[in-house]
């Protein structure tokens, strides 16, 4: 099965500096997946629209995920609608930051965004990795969306979303490392990135105004 992981930039800003974070985001999830499902995935990360709209045109994926933050939402909900015009049968994913993982503002957002075939908040890996899973077993989105699948959000006519919990994340970070795997090595070239590592997850705080 082919997979696009999408953490896309606003790239007509970039400088000669550089200002840019390699996707470590998305290339967790990669990992992840990648290492539960081996050679049934195919999975391709893109940063830059100009990339991702090439890639699209010359070999469209099966399924397409998007990272949404509050810097590229619009870009990425531009790029989801698009896709879903021309390539309906794509299966579309989003998550990320900007993902409000209550059922009210999932509800909202699924409906609202109607071509988004399924929300996951809060971490990506395990979900994303079940979601494919059971996609690969039957590629029809219609019956995949009457299924329960933990921390995988979906609408028709109602929310269908089995939330975990999350008193339990993750906090020892035990996913196979992007780096080790290969899965960045791509980025690690481009002069116009720098590399994130993560030591740990969630924020301590709970600030009402967040």
């Amino acid at each position: 099965m082919k997979i696009y992981l999408c953490d896309l930039i606003h790239s007509h800003f970039m400088t000669k500096e550089g200002v840019n974070v390699i996707p470590l985001n998305v290339g967790l999830i990669a990992a992840y997946t990648k290492e539960m499902l081996e050679d049934s995935v195919d999975i391709t990360l893109f940063k830059y629209p100009e990339k991702l709209i090439v890639a699209l045109g010359n070999n469209p994926p099966d399924v397409i995920g998007f990272s949404c933050y509050m810097w590229n939402q619009e870009l990425v909900l531009a790029f989801g609608k698009k896709i879903k015009e021309r390539y309906p049968d794509i299966l579309i994913i989003f998550g990320g930051p900007n993902i409000d993982g209550s059922e009210g503002a999932l509800t909202f957002f699924l409906k609202k965004y109607q071509w988004v075939d399924y929300c996951i908040p809060y971490e990506g890996e395990e979900p994303f990795a079940l979601l494919i899973e059971e996609y690969i077993n039957d590629r029809s989105i219609k019956r995949l969306k009457q299924r329960e699948l933990k921390g995988c959000a979906n609408y028709t006519n109602q929310l269908n979303y089995v939330q975990r919990d999350q008193s339990k994340r993750t906090k020892d970070i035990r996913y196979p490392s992007a780096y080790l795997t290969g899965t960045l090595d791509g980025f690690l070239k481009d002069p116009n990135m720098y590399p994130l590592l993560e030591t740990n997850r969630g924020c301590p705080f709970t600030c009402a105004y967040c």
